[in-house]
């Protein structure tokens, strides 16, 4: 425990139940995470469904769909905590090595063809949410239909990448996001998630990226097939010395033969005796 009031109160349901089942613990010092195991597995959970969000696009109104999957693969998956030794969390608990058949052929927010109306219908297209524990038989999932209002169902195949390079599934694929944006991306309910707050060690992990993520990221634009009006403002933008500041970010460069990739931290932004940034600014 860290030491919250509504957990350590003399009168408190938490401690109560403590109290009432004789169960051993601990109270953390201050502004000292590494005492309690709990406080690394909150922060990789936050790590992956930040991750998940940025590289997949999901939208906002799906949080919880996202923070479940995030938690289901995480019982199933080895992980680093020195108490694991080699096993997964619910093996730990529960003695049963876990089923991981459900999560081998999909991921989150990937496109699917499904079938309602026990596996009778016809195909629609839909984005994949999760794994559907309460609702129905095994194999069940959580898909996203062009409705916008999640379904279970059982009858649940992955489109593969040939199959998106179609006419016939592009077209479904156009349709479908035409529905749904706007739909989830309504604002009648404010969602925030902060953004804009999100250290970006917590968004990327390049060491660990696959190579189609690592490709689309490393893009380079060919400026032969850029409009004239893509480039206006470029060199404003390289001499306004507010344009972008790096200072805390995390950066990387590939270097040497192999391309090893070296990361490095920007701890502050070397100025002058009139406060003015040392150097010329670059729009790169």
């Amino acid at each position: 425990m860290d030491g919250a009031p509504v957990q350590i109160g003399r009168k408190t349901t938490f401690m109560d139940t403590i109290c009432r089942c004789n169960i051993d613990h601990h109270i953390s010092k201050p502004y000292t995470p590494k005492e309690n195991p709990a406080e690394g597995g909150i922060r990789e959970l936050k790590r992956r469904y930040y991750r998940l969000i940025i590289k997949h696009g999901i939208p906002e109104r799906l949080w919880d769909f996202v923070l479940d999957y995030v938690v289901d693969t995480m019982n199933v998956t080895v992980n680093y905590s020195k108490y694991s030794d080699g096993r997964v969390p619910l093996e730990i608990i529960t003695g049963i090595t876990p089923e991981i058949t459900e999560y081998l052929d999909f991921t989150i927010y990937g496109w699917v063809f499904f079938r309602s109306n026990g596996g009778l219908g016809v195909n629609h297209m839909g984005r994949w949410l999760g794994v559907s524990q309460r609702v129905g038989p095994m194999m069940t999932y959580w898909v996203l239909p062009k409705s916008g209002i999640p379904i279970s169902v059982d009858t649940v195949q992955m489109v593969t990448n040939d199959e998106q390079q179609t006419d016939s599934v592009k077209q479904q694929m156009q349709r479908w996001t035409a529905d749904v944006s706007k739909i989830v991306d309504a604002k009648s309910t404010y969602i925030n998630w902060g953004k804009e707050d999100i250290p970006h060690q917590m968004m990327f992990d390049f060491d660990n990226e696959d190579d189609e993520f690592m490709r689309n990221f490393g893009m380079l634009i060919n400026p032969e097939t850029l409009e004239d009006g893509d480039f206006e403002g470029t060199e404003q933008a390289a001499d306004d010395l507010d344009a972008q500041d790096y200072t805390n970010m995390e950066i990387g460069l590939r270097r040497g033969a192999e391309g090893k990739l070296q990361k490095a931290k920007v701890k502050r932004l070397i100025v002058d005796e009139n406060g003015r940034p040392i150097g010329v600014a670059n729009s790169n």
